[in-house]
């Protein structure tokens, strides 16, 4: 999706409401769900939305979310080289911290512009502090290079 006027708050907070979800796009682990909502670009920064919503008895503490490029091939083997992608922490919205048990959030990591080579794809990893409850979430060239129109 291509954003009309950016500014990190109103962009991200209209993000955040968007009806629209990636079906194939989300991971479960122990009843914690990550989510791809959305991704979009706009003036040189691409947008990735996210939902967690936690369906345990246990909140959830996030100890941190980290976005790595990869390789396809890589990624089923044990060892790989990833390569962190830093999102823009100023330009994020509602970052992730904590989910309360029957709770729901959304996130907007904002990104200088992504795109990936049809061999690559980036990993979303969010690891639980204490806990065990780790998520990775792969996401295709697909999805980052042809945000939603």
């Amino acid at each position: 999706r291509y954003i009309g006027d950016w500014s990190s708050d109103v962009c991200s907070s209209d993000l955040t409401t968007s009806l629209f979800v990636f079906k194939s796009l989300f991971k479960t682990n122990n009843d914690v769900v990550l989510k791809v909502t959305d991704i979009a670009y706009r003036r040189d920064k691409t947008f990735i939305c996210l939902s967690m919503v936690n369906n345990s008895t246990v909140d959830y503490d996030v100890n941190f979310i980290q976005f790595n490029k990869i390789s396809k091939k890589a990624s089923k083997r044990s060892n790989y080289q990833a390569i962190e992608i830093p999102p823009l922490i100023e330009s994020s919205f509602n970052t992730f911290e904590r989910i309360a048990s029957g709770e729901s959030q959304k996130a907007v990591y904002v990104f200088e512009k992504l795109a990936l080579d049809s061999n690559k794809l980036i990993n979303i990893e969010l690891n639980e502090l204490r806990g065990e409850r780790n998520i990775v979430l792969p996401v295709t060239h697909r999805h980052i290079n042809n945000p939603n129109l």
